[in-house]
């Protein structure tokens, strides 16, 4: 199958363009041009051409690449180990390659044709036909623990309140956070917080690190560190360039070590007597928390797990659309609430480094080349005499020559932020499932859901947040002192080794297990 395009009718506006979730369009001049290597049927971009010229055809020459390559090699759907602490198979599968095509095209590992490399995403989760792949169940963990007697803390990524109404029928993008809130203090939860707080804390953290390394201390370019799939793509893939990633722990990282270090202390409370979960869009913080660097965090729930809880326990529009975070640590800026899209991380660090540098508030409207759902996205800023090239990388299969120019020294920025999935944290894997045909329309609501948090907002920077001010003040003193970078900041691990290990393995399906026990 593929796209066939009737060039009689096609007026070249380019329309569908930007519609196909797939990078399967581009214009060449005023010509449409398709590749139907990385088509996949789903008809979105027929939806949205005004000119009818676009059709579904069985005889495109060349059929699409990922088809062939799952013939050739004969790989079925890609390895989740029993072990991965990210995603589960379930009984069902028919080994239609869904997953396989979702992990070759979205993820783009050159070295791992097999798809034996899991990187956590979970974006094979919304492509699978079956439904047989889910997030990895933590549910009943986290409900035995709100019944044990400990001090239970929940707290809710900035993507998770744009996506939890899709579960119950709200138009995609409208913002549950008071409807989320409630819920989990139903559930059971103690204290609810937000960790908007934390992303602010990163951008204070992450802002003196970009501009420490463009005076000279540290590697350029810097590339973000929030995306924990990117993360485990770069250990894997690239090792030689863990350098160039900011120290800075994610949100969650930072959330977790905090509330350790610093919550429990003004809050009386005994840090061995609480429980912390993380609600996320995203499958791979599940594997993230279990790094050891990574302390603070005790369990995960993605809004598919929450959802269903609510959907048997509760009625989600009866809930209280009015309810607060806690206040304590529970106070995020808009900056904060943009983290959850691509191109999100890099504005909210663009704002505080600009004041950092100037003392003055930057325009926002210089940032707005970051918006969007583009593959990529540019913008130059002159800091007080210093020019710093900056790019957004939408979805990592985007990455790899800015990933390879940076191995070999000709990488023309300074600082560039990556995100896995395409969206950044709205197209999480543990998000609300989501058809393909959907995909576009509802990541740029939950995005624009994003963008009016942050507009409404009465802090709109991290360095404003009054909450993150008193931190530094009462803790932290300053971002980089000893304590931040002894308690906010992590090191990376080369993989090399798992994954020659993983790769040599051959097509090894769940059920089929390796011949010899992984080191």
């Amino acid at each position: 199958m593929g796209i066939l395009v009737d060039y009689d009718l096609c007026t070249g506006c380019g329309d569908c363009v930007p519609k196909c979730t797939h990078n399967a369009m581009r214009m060449k001049g005023k010509q449409l041009i398709v590749d139907n290597r990385f088509c996949v049927d789903c008809g979105i971009c027929i939806d949205y051409c005004p000119s009818e010229a676009l059709d579904l055809t069985e005889n495109v020459v060349g059929e699409t690449h990922e088809e062939k390559e799952v013939d050739e090699t004969g790989v079925d759907r890609v390895y989740i180990a029993p072990e991965n602490p990210c995603i589960m198979r379930l009984d069902g599968c028919n080994d239609c390659h869904s997953c396989v095509k979702t992990c070759r095209r979205r993820e783009k590992k050159i070295l791992d044709e097999n798809c034996n490399v899991c990187l956590g995403c979970g974006q094979c989760i919304h492509t699978c036909e079956k439904s047989v792949l889910k997030p990895k169940d933590s549910l009943p963990n986290v409900l035995k623990m709100l019944k044990s007697g400990k001090t239970c803390i929940a707290y809710t990524s900035p993507a998770t309140r744009v996506a939890i109404g899709d579960s119950f029928g709200d138009r995609p993008g409208k913002n549950n956070e008071g409807k989320l809130v409630s819920a989990l203090r139903k559930m059971g939860f103690r204290y609810v917080l937000d960790v908007n707080f934390a992303a602010d804390v990163t951008i204070m953290e992450e802002a003196a690190e970009l501009l420490a390394r463009l005076k000279g201390k540290g590697p350029l370019p810097m590339f973000t560190s929030c995306c924990p799939s990117w993360v485990r793509y770069a250990e894997y893939f690239y090792p030689d360039i863990l350098n160039h990633i900011s120290t800075c722990k994610s949100p969650i990282g930072m959330e977790g070590a905090l509330i350790d270090a610093y919550y429990c202390r003004q809050m009386n409370l005994d840090p061995e007597d609480v429980y912390t979960v993380a609600i996320t869009p995203c499958t791979a913080k599940k594997g993230e928390i279990r790094r050891p660097e990574i302390t603070g965090t005790d369990d995960v729930l993605t809004v598919q797990e929450l959802s269903g809880w609510i959907r048997e326990n509760l009625d989600f529009r009866s809930l209280d659309q009015n309810d607060t975070f806690d206040s304590f640590m529970g106070t995020g800026s808009g900056a904060g609430a943009i983290f959850g899209n691509t191109g999100g991380v890099m504005e909210a660090a663009l704002r505080t480094a600009c004041h950092m540098v100037t003392g003055k508030e930057i325009d926002v409207s210089l940032l707005a080349p970051l918006h969007g759902l583009a593959d990529r996205k540019e913008v130059t800023l002159d800091l007080a005499g210093t020019t710093l090239k900056a790019i957004v990388i939408n979805e990592m299969s985007n990455a790899t020559d800015i990933l390879d120019s940076v191995r070999s020294g000709t990488c023309p920025y300074q600082f560039i932020e990556i995100m896995n999935c395409r969206g950044g944290c709205v197209g999480g894997g543990g998000q609300p499932l989501l058809s393909e045909e959907d995909e576009f329309y509802v990541k740029k609501n939950r995005i624009e859901g994003l963008y009016a948090k942050d507009q409404a907002s009465r802090y709109r920077t991290s360095h404003a947040n009054p909450e993150v001010i008193a931190l530094y003040e009462k803790y932290l003193k300053e971002p980089g002192s000893e304590e931040a970078e002894k308690i906010l900041h992590t090191v990376y691990t080369d993989r090399t080794e798992e994954m020659q290990y993983l790769t040599a393995l051959g097509p090894c399906p769940d059920g089929h297990q390796p011949a010899e026990e992984q080191p």
